[in-house]
């Protein structure tokens, strides 16, 4: 080979290596860009997540706070029940001390 041969294989391997890295960075750059739309979407989807899970949260405070609300109700009731329970057992046995004289 001459010199001027040599030269041209050498510019052709230079211009080879130069191709195949302009393609291997147009190859990342497309994965840069699906990872970047991959990430979004999962960005996306996280975001109404944390919004369900915000209103989830939000409906157990609003439903124990009901709970307690009727706890205490039923406990109010359950008082009242013995009051009356024992207001009757005292009514109940004056009935029969003065049936009895």
């Amino acid at each position: 080979m001459d010199g001027m041969g040599q030269l041209l294989a050498i510019l052709s391997i230079g211009v080879l290596v130069v191709v195949v890295l302009v393609l291997a960075v147009a190859v990342q750059t497309l994965r840069a860009h699906e990872f970047g739309q991959t990430l979004r979407r999962y960005t996306e989807a996280w975001e109404h997540v944390r919004a369900d899970l915000k209103i989830q949260a939000e409906e157990i405070r609003r439903l124990q706070s009901a709970l307690r609300a009727e706890m205490a109700h039923v406990a109010q009731l359950q008082r009242k029940v013995l009051l009356v329970q024992g207001g009757s057992t005292k009514h109940m046995k004056l009935r029969e001390d003065t049936q009895s004289r």
